[in-house]
């Protein structure tokens, strides 16, 4: 299920949240008769079925959890997503014989038909953490830069954290890799000591639950989009797609660009702004230039003055 952000309100109430994992997020919505709005912020969101079983179920003492490659990471519209899926150990014989598959090779009724078949798995538990565009635009965009692939990191260490504080206890986590496969399985091993990781590309055409928890973020991205799109053919948010340029061409504010949903670190929205936007000067961004180009790495100073401690005074 996926949770989306509320117009005018900052933080939802905790039982909003609460009512939203037991009902899932149609029913949910059409409760509190709350119309459904771009999400301004990121969230990580349990799966709605038997919330709290892993709790009262002795058998994931003995579990494993598995990180999906992220869904959404190259479109211009829209979140990107990462999901995590677990269940027992004893579990992985009978997950070889589903049809679970790489998100990307399954048709949309088939993704959505077995994200329903692990909803209603109890044995199953998945979490997906929805990174909205405008995150990913304020942290790309910011004077400290934040990568993307840093973003992926930290949903990924904070969806196994999320796993762990749920009362999961992790033994094997198998993860789709970002970058080098060792030098990911030691920020992870680093960051999670006395678990054991499993890291490879491709790890969702491989490993079954891993493919469970790439469906989960499939699925949990695909609704997001369908709902900011408030039936406007947005084509499939990728900047090669035909109906995508058409929609951001027709969609265009001269001076506000266009509206959350929109990932503003990108290039090609970069290009549509300096092609059709008003051009907009700011007296901080020539200072900003100015001085970068003005930088120089400070002079070294002899042996004699530094071991001697003595500091410049004046210049002659």
């Amino acid at each position: 299920m996926v949770v989306y952000n509320i117009l005018d309100k900052e933080v939802a109430p905790a039982e909003w949240h609460k009512e939203a994992c037991i009902m899932g997020i149609g029913a949910w919505l059409e409760h509190f008769q709350i119309p459904c709005h771009p999400i301004r912020f990121s969230y990580v969101v349990r799966s709605s079925v038997r919330p709290f079983a892993p709790l009262l179920d002795p058998s994931w003492r003995y579990s494993y959890d598995n990180i999906a490659d992220e869904a959404g990471r190259g479109p211009v519209l829209g979140p990107m997503v990462y999901g995590v899926a677990c269940c027992p150990l004893s579990m992985e014989g009978d997950l070889k014989k589903r049809a679970f598959a790489d998100s990307k090779v399954l048709t949309a009724q088939q993704r959505d038909d077995l994200f329903k078949e692990l909803e209603e798995d109890s044995r199953m538990c998945c979490f997906v953490d929805e990174i909205s565009a405008t995150t990913i635009s304020q942290n790309m965009l910011a004077p400290d830069k934040v990568s993307l692939n840093v973003l992926a990191l930290n949903s990924t260490i904070g969806l196994i954290q999320k796993a762990l504080d749920s009362g999961i206890e992790l033994q094997h986590i198998f993860v789709d890799t970002l970058g080098k496969p060792e030098a990911h399985k030691d920020r992870l091993s680093r960051a999670f000591p006395g678990i054991k990781f499993t890291v490879c590309p491709k790890a969702d055409s491989i490993y079954p639950i891993v493919s469970a928890a790439s469906i989960a973020a499939k699925v949990s991205r695909d609704r997001v989009v369908d709902a900011i799109s408030l039936g406007e053919n947005r084509g499939s948010g990728y900047p090669s797609d035909p109906a995508t340029k058409a929609w951001l061409a027709a969609n265009l504010d001269p001076l506000f660009g266009f509206d959350s949903s929109v990932r503003f670190s990108w290039g090609t929205v970069d290009r549509i702004l300096d092609e059709g936007g008003i051009q907009v000067r700011w007296e901080c961004d020539d200072d900003v230039k100015e001085n970068r180009l003005r930088f120089k790495r400070p002079a070294k100073r002899f042996s004699y003055f530094s071991s001697r401690r003595l500091a410049k005074r004046a210049s002659l």
